[in-house]
């Protein structure tokens, strides 16, 4: 096992084992990676490949145990991740730029972040559109069902939801993702599953996917 395939494979034991949420689990991470992939193809900017596949698998882990989270607080626990994150690498024998490359990204991809590095940015873009995919919707829901996920959480989704989604096209850092939202938006605004969950919530999904 070489050291970039060891250092993802330590953020899946922690996406599987200690997920910050059922909304930041394993699942979401691999969607975010494809999504990354698919905007590094058709965009003009070169990425380092590497540091995005590492990025994109810890950018919403958290090695906080869970006893000493406190969600109020996440810019810490992305500070001790990014910390763990760095040692690890080092302890691995990855090279100086990797690591940074690397470390930026994940620092750089909350909502209100502006990317510095590609990474960065094709990072920030492909976690965004993760707020289009309903098979997410579906598992935060039945993670609430099962009690894997307390009911507050459902309201700061929503909360989330309804300020930044109408806005992201704006946000994004590349032509081609706002493509992609545009066809991800036409796609929601037809799916009947996407139109029950929200009525169930008591929300207007056109409003909240293009602010009408």
């Amino acid at each position: 096992m070489n050291n970039i395939t060891s250092v993802i494979q330590k953020a899946k034991d922690f996406l599987i084992n200690n997920p910050y949420d059922e909304g930041h689990d394993l699942y979401h991470h691999l969607a975010v990676w494809k999504n990354a992939q698919h905007i590094a193809r058709h965009i003009k900017e070169s990425a380092d490949i590497k540091s995005l596949h590492i990025a994109c698998f810890w950018h919403d882990v958290v090695t906080t145990p869970i006893e000493n989270r406190n969600f109020k607080d996440r810019d810490k626990m992305t500070i001790k991740t990014a910390e763990y994150l760095q040692k690890l690498m080092l302890e691995l024998g990855c090279n100086k730029d990797l690591i940074e490359r690397t470390i930026i990204a994940v620092c750089e991809h909350d909502l209100n972040s502006r990317p510095t590095t590609i990474e960065g940015k094709i990072l920030y873009d492909a976690d965004k559109l993760e707020f289009l995919n309903v098979k997410r919707w579906i598992k935060i829901l039945d993670a609430l069902k099962t009690g894997k996920m307390v009911k507050i959480k459902l309201f700061l989704y929503k909360k989330a939801g309804k300020r930044w989604i109408s806005k992201l096209k704006r946000m994004y850092n590349f032509d081609y993702t706002r493509k992609l939202h545009d066809k991800k938006v036409n796609e929601i605004l037809n799916n009947s599953t996407a139109n029950k969950i929200a009525a169930d919530l008591g929300e207007d999904l056109r409003k909240i996917l293009i602010g009408e």
